[in-house]
């Protein structure tokens, strides 16, 4: 019965690929010192799950054979290493083998490029509530395998300054003339369907960077990245089948099966930094922040200037975008943004960002 279970645990780990180990010492009934061994990994259900392997003899309190004792009880169970994305255990041999880089490195590239499946399957149920029965590991492992893992920023150096205009959708906008200004940034991130044509002279025409979701999607030059900000499973499952079957035609609400895109160009935002916006930033006020917030946060990441338009009421204090005039909620819905437009605020006095109002 119990080599039944080891193999069914196997057999669940392997079809998950990526894992974590957790080693730990723990003294048996006769005082003797052992480590308990434990895998934990995403089920295809979706559920992350943890299960004891083993207990390990100490043979030396070594780091190197510590560390090596483990790792000898993934070959013997035919599981890659490579897909191990940590090591954890409070046994500080063990922490310093791991820190001194004996876990293969290509384990931890892997953990990168997959988005670190069993961290972020929780950070996507918390975000927003789903219905998906899929696999986050699954669903990451088909993704990779149409998008290209490209590095898209180096360090620019001491030497170069990167401008980033982050450019919202308010009704702010008219009549500014900003247009010039905001095409004079290094980086123009647009979010979701705020439209360039026709209002060229307040909101410029540049765009490098078009932050969406499958329900803002738009159609994209070959020159623009497209930035996904995955809520849900379902939105990375959208992008898988816009390159190739585009048989998702609806989420909570009708969608684009497909929209024009470079594959080279597109960029997907972890879901942790979604997480880490909420929790950090906004001290987990509302229900998940709001895609301008969210696309700030970035751009303080990736730039060294930067610089909002189109953030905020018009100056007779109403709120709706410059495209149309279907009014925006400032503190209604999911988002606190009352809590945002204070916090951008702070860190405008901060000399963090500028902040252009339109008027």
């Amino acid at each position: 019965m119990g080599q039944k279970v080891l193999e069914e645990v196997i057999s669940r780990v392997k079809l998950a690929k990526y894992f974590a180990i957790s080693v730990d010492s723990t003294p048996d009934i006769t005082h003797v010192d052992q480590l308990t061994f434990i895998l934990r990994y995403v089920s295809p259900e979706g559920c992350i799950e943890e299960r004891f392997v083993k207990f390990l003899p100490i043979e030396s309190h070594t780091g190197e054979a510590l560390f090596n004792s483990a790792i000898s009880v993934l070959e013997e169970m035919g599981i890659d290493i490579n897909n191990c994305v940590d090591i954890e255990s409070s046994y500080p041999a063990i922490q310093a083998a791991k820190n001194n880089g004996r876990l293969n490195g290509r384990a931890y590239t892997a953990a990168g490029q997959a988005g670190a499946a069993l961290h972020t399957l929780a950070v996507l149920q918390s975000l927003q509530s789903t219905k998906s029965k899929a696999s986050y590991s699954q669903v990451i492992q088909q993704l990779f395998s149409v998008i290209p893992g490209e590095e898209h920023y180096g360090d620019a150096g001491p030497s170069c300054c990167q401008t980033c205009a982050v450019v919202g959708n308010s009704g702010n906008l008219v009549g500014s003339f900003y247009g010039p200004l905001i095409d004079s940034h290094d980086f123009v991130m647009r979010i979701n369907k705020g439209p360039t044509k026709g209002y060229e002279k307040d909101v410029g025409s540049k765009t490098t960077h078009r932050i969406m979701y499958p329900e803002s999607a738009v159609d994209l030059d070959d020159n623009t990245h497209l930035v996904l900000f995955p809520f849900k499973i379902r939105d990375m499952q959208w992008l898988i089948s816009i390159f190739t079957t585009r048989h998702i035609t609806r989420t909570y609400t009708g969608v684009k099966s497909s929209i024009k895109v470079n594959k080279n160009k597109v960029m997907i935002l972890h879901p942790g930094f979604m997480k880490y916006a909420y929790e950090k930033w906004l001290q987990k006020n509302g229900k998940y922040p709001s895609t301008g917030f969210i696309t700030i946060v970035f751009a303080l990441h990736v730039c060294d200037q930067v610089n909002v338009f189109g953030f905020g009421a018009t100056s007779n204090g109403t709120w709706h975008h410059y495209f149309d005039k279907s009014h925006t909620h400032f503190k209604g819905g999911p988002h606190k943004g009352d809590i945002e437009n204070k916090t951008m605020h702070q860190l405008q006095h901060r000399n963090k960002i500028s902040i252009y109002k339109g008027y």
